[in-house]
């Protein structure tokens, strides 16, 4: 293709994409006097049977810059459909018009966009980003910033005062499977931090209900999940790498680095058969080195702060997603609280008003939770259990034993009866015990695991028989309906039997120091006991709080989600996507008008939080039931 220029380049028009009151993000057309930047052209780009014309600059060197790129770009696409390509991208969709699809159909997206039109435009903005990074040449930087423009204007703009955000476009489900979306966001992304180097980044638009919450219009309240995820939760932190890489990386190098010096002390303390593998988060993440088997990363000293890793990677990405500054964003929120070990995430956000000042206390939270997790495995070494027992519990559905019991649909005094029972078979050091109040009918039994199986079998010969028809048995006389389960965790947290943890913890680690002061927590930070403001915590302090919440006391989860009247949703942070706390918070909180999001994971539900014009809501159940005068004839 021929490279003529137009000798006088015509004034520059560049677009910028500012936040508005409604959260809507609109085109505003500045005017530069900048030669280096002039008006653009169309350029052809074409991949695996898609074609598509993208704007670049016209000026000589744009437009030399826009063809090498071009050349580079198919070449590379060439080589991946040849499979010599370093499998780090896949091949793009074809046209809808090409027999061998694989684009799904009954897509809608903005202006009737194609699918395989969109990845490939994203892969071309990306692929510029990535080589401006390279060669940061102010004519590859000026291409990006007219493929940014471009997309944004023919995908993500409707109207002058209607446009979409990106997350929306690529949750479309019908449009692109979960690969495509990963990488159209993670090509996105990076051409936004490649300018935002660069100060020439756009404004991204702020989501609707973060503007109605700053408008006293919405109140949010934040929340962090605990150790239910411990076998999954680092296959959504390197989802969460593998799309958000250009925003979470330097947090994530940062956060390794702390890390393998936290693994070096602890061998040196003589901790090292906890961490045999070492903690090599990154090079995991990128492949680099192999990851560790499932029993490893699920263990208490390693899942503890990756776990916490996992959740503050997430809140970054919502943060840096919605256009605002981490002050702006925590403004946003009327509170927070964290489920066990997420109150420690919590306190991080509450305390965090910049970048800098949020990976510091992401390094402070790490920091804590690997402390928590190594000696807190310490004084509860590794337990065996006879196979037979294993066996018992597997065939009957509670899985491996361990000293937490999850018990769902049995009310609290039925509970309590046949733990009493399986008590007085007990030494007192041996007791089991409720130690996790998570809603009603949703208790979590402590103890040793060979103590708790032995409740499980006083449980079962109580328990109705879920095949069993008692719609003829008088009610008083039914057998209740309840499930057990043994949860995938092997500390019994929040029970006498890490009593004393909490304070050596303190006294080794954080003598003379508290981590954080009540009067650093900008937004209240609830307390898992009693639902308290940890602000009011000044003579515990902050430290010996969370130490105390973790190890000591019982999660009360209802009250610690007590939220005030005016909150209208609930955003979990994760970790377990659709299956980690936010479910069990949204059932706690039915009929009191408030929504939870979940903003964990990748699935339909994440672009919730990010949409720019339609916010969700619930139902109260005091206004819509309440009674009402009816007209009569």
């Amino acid at each position: 293709m021929s490279s003529a220029t137009s000798n006088s380049p015509p004034t520059s028009h560049t677009t910028e994409f500012v936040a508005v009151e409604s959260g809507v993000s609109t085109p505003a057309t500045t005017v530069s006097n900048s030669s280096s930047y002039a008006s653009t052209r169309p350029l052809t780009i074409g991949a695996n049977g898609v074609h598509v014309k993208v704007q670049v600059p016209s000026y000589q060197d744009g437009w030399l810059a826009s063809q090498l790129l071009r050349e580079g770009f198919e070449s590379s696409y060439n080589k991946a459909r040849r499979g010599s390509n370093d499998g780090t991208r896949p091949a793009l969709p074809r046209s809808d018009s090409s027999d061998e699809t694989e684009t799904p159909v009954g897509s809608t997206l903005p202006n009737g966009a194609e699918p395989a039109h969109v990845s490939l435009t994203a892969a071309f903005l990306g692929f510029a980003a990535r080589k401006a990074n390279e060669e940061p040449d102010a004519p590859i930087i000026d291409c990006v910033k007219a493929l940014w423009t471009f997309f944004h204007s023919e995908y993500l703009t409707v109207s002058k005062s209607n446009s979409v955000d990106i997350h929306s476009v690529a949750m479309n489900a019908a449009a692109f499977d979960e690969e495509s979306r990963t990488t159209l966001l993670c090509d996105y992304f990076t051409a936004y931090v490649t300018l935002e180097k660069q100060g020439k980044s756009p404004l991204l638009p702020t989501p609707k209900l973060l503007n109605l919450a700053r408008n006293g219009k919405a109140g949010i309240f934040a929340l962090f999940g605990g150790q239910g995820t411990n076998e999954v939760y680092f296959n959504e932190l390197q989802v969460l790498f593998n799309t958000y890489r250009p925003l979470v990386e330097p947090l994530i190098v940062i956060a390794t680095k702390t890390l393998q010096a936290h693994v070096e002390q602890a061998t040196l303390e003589g901790f090292s058969s906890f961490y045999l593998p070492g903690l090599n988060v990154h090079a995991w993440l990128t492949g680099a080195q192999p990851l560790p088997s499932v029993g490893y990363l699920g263990s208490i000293p390693v899942s503890l702060p990756l776990i916490g890793l996992t959740q503050l990677v997430q809140f970054l990405v919502s943060l840096r997603a919605s256009g605002l500054t981490p002050r702006e964003f925590r403004a946003r929120f009327q509170g927070a609280t964290g489920h066990s070990q997420g109150i420690v995430s919590a306190v991080v956000v509450a305390t965090s008003d910049s970048l800098e000042t949020f990976e510091s206390n992401v390094i402070k939270g790490l920091g804590l939770l690997f402390h928590i997790g190594k000696r807190g495995q310490e004084a509860f070494p590794a337990f065996s259990i006879e196979p037979a027992v294993i066996g018992d519990a597997m065939t009957g559905g509670e899985g491996v034993p361990t000293p937490m019991l999850a018990v769902s649909g049995l009310d609290e005094k039925a509970l309590n009866k046949y733990i009493n029972a399986t008590n007085s078979h007990l030494d007192e050091v041996d007791q089991v015990g409720i130690s996790l109040y998570n809603g009603t009918h949703r208790y979590v039994v402590t103890g040793q695991p060979r103590a708790l199986c032995g409740l499980v079998t006083s449980l079962r010969a109580v328990r109705a028989d879920p095949d069993a028809n008692q719609g003829r048995v008088p009610f008083s006389l039914r057998k209740p309906n309840f499930t057990m389960r043994f949860l995938p965790v092997n500390l019994p947290f929040h029970s006498p039997y890490l009593r004393g943890v909490s304070d050596r913890i303190a006294s080794e680690y954080y003598s003379g120091v508290d981590l954080w002061s009540p009067e650093e927590l900008a937004i209240e930070v609830r307390d898992t006991f009693d639902g308290s403001d940890l602000r009011a915590h000044k003579e515990e302090g902050v430290l010996r709080s969370i130490l105390r919440q973790i190890f000591d006391r019982p999660v009360h989860w209802i009250k610690a989600t007590n939220v005030d009247p005016s909150v209208t949703h609930c955003v979990d942070f994760g970790t377990g996507g659709l299956s980690g706390i936010g479910g069990l918070t949204a059932y706690n909180l039915q009929g009191r008008g408030v929504r939870v999001i979940i903003a964990s994971g990748m699935h339909r539900e994440t672009a919730e939080l990010y949409d720019l014009h339609k916010v969700q809501s619930e139902e109260r159940w005091s206004d819509a039931f309440r009674p009402r005068l009816v007209k009569t004839e």
